[in-house]
């Protein structure tokens, strides 16, 4: 097995603890991020599968993300702005690039926008960093890097989707222990 597959499956995988968390009451992530990175992960996973590129990772978090969005939407765990329109709006575009402009700008369309539909999350991550399952996170770090240092290449088609992922979630993770370090240090414990 490669590292892009094992990758994206240890990111499918960290979904089952956040699931069980999810269920039980004892985490709270937002629906409409965990929506729209599907969607959004969906798209990617396409474009860069078209180009022979490095789609495992987004392919597997679309199938975790949307598990995640069902399970926050039976949870009642819903809200939905400004921000998650303009995100739906995104998609609508990456959706409208790839008919028109085809799978590469559709690729860069995309990540783009997982980066802006991941707003909502790190701005609850900085106003509640207790609220984040900052261990999962973590995961979600190795999974992105894996997946970055088993790139065929430094095409985008194979480094962006991970680049940006890894980015996300160590701003989630630093968010998350901002006010207790110590979240960090009891990962190993």
């Amino acid at each position: 097995m490669n590292l892009q597959l094992i990758g994206g499956m240890l990111g499918l995988i960290i979904h089952i603890p956040l699931l069980s968390g999810i269920w039980k009451g004892n985490i709270k992530q937002s629906f409409a991020s965990y929506g729209l990175w599907s969607l959004l992960d969906f798209i990617a996973a396409y474009a860069i599968f078209k180009q022979d590129g490095n789609f495992w990772l987004p392919f597997l978090y679309a199938i975790g993300a949307g598990l995640a969005a069902m399970s926050l939407l039976f949870k009642k765990c819903f809200s939905w702005g400004l921000m998650e329109w303009l995100v739906l709006t995104l998609v609508g575009m990456c959706m409208y690039v790839q008919y028109t402009s085809g799978e590469f700008y559709a690729m860069i369309l995309s990540v783009a926008s997982l980066a802006i539909a991941s707003i909502p999350q790190i701005i609850d991550t900085w106003r509640k960093p207790g609220d984040t399952p900052t261990r999962i996170y973590m995961v979600f770090c190795f999974a992105n890097l894996l997946s970055l240092l088993g790139a065929k290449s430094f095409e985008l088609e194979q480094i962006l989707y991970a680049i940006t992922a890894l980015i996300i979630c160590v701003l989630i993770v630093l968010f998350s222990i901002r006010k207790n370090p110590r979240r960090l240090i009891d990962f190993f414990d």
